[in-house]
């Protein structure tokens, strides 16, 4: 899907659906402000009560949190899952973070080894690891060139939205489908390995992403010039 914005410079996509309950609540304050002052309306809604994504939403941010305190009530609301993942169908541009990546799995497994039916857009399971997950700082370097990491003049005839872009790590649950469609680099080691889900119209991994890092790609991402 192209997100390209009309020559007066007005979006075409405008209003942005954030999932905000007990299971997604973890935002950083500084990229909600970002969205706003670039021109995005949040609209909030709850992946745990509402039934379905707010009407005329134009992309959907999934942020983190603690789904798997939630599975429960997460997984036996059919009407939202159906919601979202008619939405993602759609095209139109979604972003999911850690908790939020973990919802559009198959499935999510409880400490105790349970599974719980979720959103069903990645076809994989996330399960708890019992220790932190590739914890630390990290960066995106661009697009894993069908997986060839030394390849990086391909990097520049291909570069991600996402290339620049900074985050962090900070999880206990690991996927069988994490995606590789990027190339990370951590900040602590120079570390570099493949991760995210990533394409014009989404970027679905277990980073928290701060915005104003990539300016230019995040408003390009959700359609704005």
């Amino acid at each position: 899907m192209n997100s390209t914005a009309t020559s007066t410079g007005s979006s075409k996509y405008r209003k942005i659906a954030v999932a905000s309950d007990e299971a997604f609540c973890f935002y950083y304050p500084q990229n909600i402000s970002f969205l706003e002052e670039m021109g995005f309306e949040p609209v909030y809604f709850s992946p745990i009560r509402d039934e379905r994504v707010p009407e005329g939403a134009d992309a959907i941010l999934l942020g983190g949190g603690y789904p798997e305190l939630y599975l429960d009530e997460l997984s036996r609301n059919t009407s939202m899952l159906a919601s979202v993942r008619d939405a993602i169908d759609s095209g139109i541009p979604s972003l999911a973070e850690c908790g939020g990546f973990m919802y559009l799995h198959r499935t999510i497994e409880s400490k105790e080894g349970k599974s719980y039916e979720m959103a069903g857009v990645i076809d994989g399971r996330c399960r708890y690891a019992g220790h932190l997950v590739n914890f630390g700082y990290t960066e995106v370097v661009g697009y894993a060139c069908n997986g060839n990491i030394d390849a990086r003049e391909e990097y520049s005839a291909r570069s991600s939205f996402a290339t620049g872009m900074k985050g962090h790590e900070f999880h206990y649950y690991e996927s069988t489908n994490e995606g590789a469609d990027l190339l990370m680099r951590k900040a602590s080691t120079g570390k570099e390995y493949r991760s995210m889900h990533a394409g014009e119209d989404h970027l679905w991994g277990f980073a928290h992403f701060y915005y104003p890092s990539a300016k230019d790609g995040i408003m390009r991402f959700f359609g704005q010039a």
